[in-house]
Order: structure tokens, then C-alpha cells, then sequence
């Protein structure tokens, strides 16, 4: 019983200290509540490393969706920082078409078509 309450003092002082870290930022300092997580979150995976954790995040989908975007927007400036290229990606307005006549009582075909550069690529 001593062994297990050792080896869960190091848990509950790092939960205390999580709990009042997220507290103090968001409720005293009024930060960014998605900014606060996304802190608590790099903490937990740079230094802490617990898997319990890390489950909690799986299974919450608020936490998820920050943890997800926080690494995508991770990744991408990784990539600009590596590539030089920093360009936002354009997306060009497809095409749209709609026949007015047709054999159905509510028209001819509709079509949406993507632009296409020279060559007919994307």
C-alpha cells in the first residue's frame, strides 16, 4: 500500500499543479482558454509524458480538435520553414452550369467543374 501511495504522490502533484496552472491562466489572467489547453497539452507531451493523459485527450473531443490543430498548424509552418515557401494556397472558384430545359420537370443537367491550369492539370 505504501509502494502505490508513493509511486501516485508524483501524479497528484502534477495534477494539483495542472489544475491550478489552468486556473490561474484562464480564470485570473483571462487567457485564451485554447491557448491555455494547447500549453497544458505540449507540457504534458514535451516534459510530463503520461499516458493517462494523453487517453483523456483521445476521448475528449474538444481537447482532441485543439491537439489536432495545434499540430497541423505545427506541421505546416515546419514545412514553410524547410521549403521557404510560405504561400497561401488559392483555391480558383469552380465553374457552374445549370440547363434551363430538359426531360424532367425540373431542368437539364447541372455541373460543377473545377478550373484547370494548361496541360489539364489541377
Amino acid at each position: 500500500m505504501l509502494k502505490l501511495f508513493v509511486a501516485l504522490l508524483p501524479y497528484e502533484w502534477v495534477g494539483a499543479f495542472i489544475t491550478g496552472l489552468r486556473y490561474l491562466l484562464i480564470e485570473v489572467l483571462r487567457s485564451d482558454k485554447e491557448k491555455v489547453q494547447n500549453l497544458i497539452d505540449r507540457i504534458n507531451l514535451e516534459l510530463i509524458k503520461d499516458d493517462r493523459y494523453n487517453r483523456f485527450v483521445m476521448e475528449n473531443p474538444e481537447l482532441l480538435r485543439i491537439r489536432i490543430e495545434s499540430e497541423v498548424d505545427a506541421a505546416i509552418r515546419e514545412y514553410w520553414d524547410l521549403t521557404g515557401d510560405s504561400t497561401e494556397v488559392k483555391l480558383e472558384v469552380p465553374s457552374y452550369s445549370e440547363g434551363t430545359q430538359g426531360d424532367t420537370p425540373l431542368g437539364g443537367g447541372m455541373r460543377l467543374t473545377s478550373p484547370y491550369k494548361d496541360n489539364n492539370e489541377l
